[in-house]
């Protein structure tokens, strides 16, 4: 509670701060607060005597402090609109008064002067992005943007070196990304709508300082191409609070969406957002604070250099630098990835159901861990030990319907008396330092393929059951020096398969009623022992 304290604290200092640089900046308030009330009115549209036809052209007769005022009775306004002069424009009905980009390739509404603002216009058919902002102290709001497209325009927003603007009250849709905020600072997104955005919603790349809050963004469905709700790249100190981020996805099997997404960014505040049907995701640093997230309705458990600890309720687990944490009974669904730890040694998970997520448990330079008695169902990866985890335990789990069930790219490891069925790869070890992994008493059904070795080698494999698959175990790419003993290979398209992999030792396994015992292409000096041939 004293920890919430202190960030609720400071997201409240940054508010007061950042909007007083609003307007304030470097000039006096009578000057700032004279901009888009005091000054005179230009009309666009409308039966006026003296009213203008264009925007462009009121704008080119106003000066700073002016409102251009906009009508609807003449939209589609088909312009591509210079803002140079501190000016607030402004539509007369945000459904209605229509700013049309013809789908050039240019910018609809560019904003180059300091202290303007743009609200109630529907921004449309754009190439490139509907507003830019290459100024400061800027407030756009209550536009629509990117609306009843058949396909995707340009971007909606984009600040470029902008600094204390507020984007606020948007409605934006179908753009490639909804919000760009380059090398930007100290400017405040919030209360905006996404929908059907085809990379992320809001991007902030080399930004710092930057607080994105009550903003709703529900997310397209359209495949690999989709991203994140909101994603962070080198950018730091800044705060992401109070979020409702939604995935259109059903199927994590086909398809990932991270909710939060933190890329080489470390010092931000994270804090009382709400995910769905996606999750949170970071890479490279990872000194964040994250606190009173849920998933799915469940707490996001994010523990850092924490030890002896159990957790048994969550929507998704990470744990970093951590040691001897227990993961058991809980139930994950739906999200990025379930268990994920890193750094992270002697614990045990056990007696979890991980379904439907695009990976169920994930390790990366973890050591002496175990990993058992869990179900594993619909997921796109299962168990994925990566980067240098070594001493993993994967004992009797149930592993079925998923892409690949185990996948390793690390040695030293043990799978033993697991069931693995219906996946698209059962086990599949690969990588030059996916060496002396010991793979026994495993029953492997049903699968694509049921043991893949690629590019590993002194591995051993033994006692397994290998039944009903396409390729029952399946060698490839120098994956070689390898030890294939007393398995049962029955029931296979094919029993065995060797591309490419030279030295191996296959010795008193059992080949029953395969459509082919063995197959071979450019594999040489492999050692055949002692097996029983149906």
């Amino acid at each position: 509670m004293h920890k919430k304290g202190i960030v609720i604290g400071i997201l409240v200092l940054m508010l007061v701060v950042n909007i007083g640089n609003i307007f304030a900046g470097d000039t006096d308030v009578k000057t700032v607060s004279s901009v888009g009330f005091d000054g005179n009115t230009l009309y666009v549209g409308g039966s006026g005597p003296n009213n203008y036809t264009s925007i462009q052209s009121a704008i080119n007769d106003a000066v700073d402090g002016d409102t251009v005022f906009v009508y609807d009775d003449s939209s589609p306004y088909i312009e591509h609109i210079f803002v140079n002069k501190s000016i607030a424009l402004k539509g007369e009905d945000k459904n209605s008064t229509t700013i049309d980009g013809s789908d050039d390739s240019e910018v609809v509404v560019q904003i180059l002067a300091d202290r303007v603002s743009v609200s109630d216009f529907t921004i449309q058919n754009y190439g490139d992005e509907a507003i830019d902002v290459l100024s400061n102290n800027t407030v756009i709001s209550n536009n629509i943007i990117g609306p009843d497209l058949t396909g995707y325009s340009g971007y909606g927003i984009r600040l470029y070196h902008s600094n204390g603007n507020v984007i606020s009250n948007n409605f934006i849709s179908n753009t490639f990304t909804g919000i760009t905020i380059l090398y930007s600072s100290d400017n405040f997104i919030s209360s905006n709508h996404f929908h059907s955005n085809l990379y992320d919603s809001i991007r902030l790349q080399d930004s710092t300082g930057n607080v994105i809050s009550e903003n709703s963004i529900l997310s397209g469905n359209f495949g690999a191409l989709s991203y994140s709700g909101i994603q962070l790249t080198d950018s730091n100190n800044n705060t992401i609070s109070s979020n409702n981020i939604v995935s259109n996805f059903d199927d994590f099997f086909d398809n990932s969406y991270s909710g939060i997404h933190l890329w080489d960014s470390s010092d931000n505040i994270v804090i009382g957002n709400t995910l769905v049907k996606c999750g949170f995701q970071w890479y490279g640093l990872y000194q964040n604070i994250l606190e009173g997230n849920t998933i799915n309705g469940k707490p996001l458990v994010y523990l850092l250099g924490e030890s002896d600890k159990v957790i048994d309720y969550a929507g998704q687990i990470i744990l970093i630098q951590c040691d001897s944490i227990t993961i058991e009974n809980t139930e994950i669904s739906n999200t990025q990835i379930a268990i994920e730890l890193l750094e992270t040694h002697n614990c045990i998970i056990n007696g979890n159901t991980l379904t439907n997520n695009w990976r169920g448990v994930c390790l990366e330079y973890s050591d002496n861990n175990i990993i058992s008695e869990n179900m594993f169902s619909d997921n796109r990866y299962s168990v994925n030990l990566r980067e240098d985890s070594s001493n993993i335990v994967v004992s009797n789990n149930i592993i079925q319907n998923s892409a690949i069930g185990i996948s390793g790219s690390t040695g030293n490891n043990i799978i033993e008396e697991n069931s693995i069925r219906n996946n698209g790869q059962g086990i599949y070890i690969l990588g030059i330092f996916s060496n002396k992994n010991t793979i026994s008493f495993n029953i492997i059904s049903n699968n694509w393929r049921g043991i893949a070795l690629t590019y590993s080698k002194r591995n051993a494999v033994s006692n397994n059951i290998i039944e009903n698959n396409t390729n029952g175990l399946y060698l490839e790419d120098h994956a070689n020096r390898n030890d294939i003993f007393s398995n049962t290979i029955k029931n296979n398209t094919n029993g065995v398969n060797l591309s490419n992999s030279d030295s191996n030792s296959i010795k008193r396994n059992n080949f029953i009623e395969n459509d082919l015992h063995a197959c071979f292409d450019t594999a040489f000096r492999n050692h055949w022992l002692r097996n029983y041939w149906e």
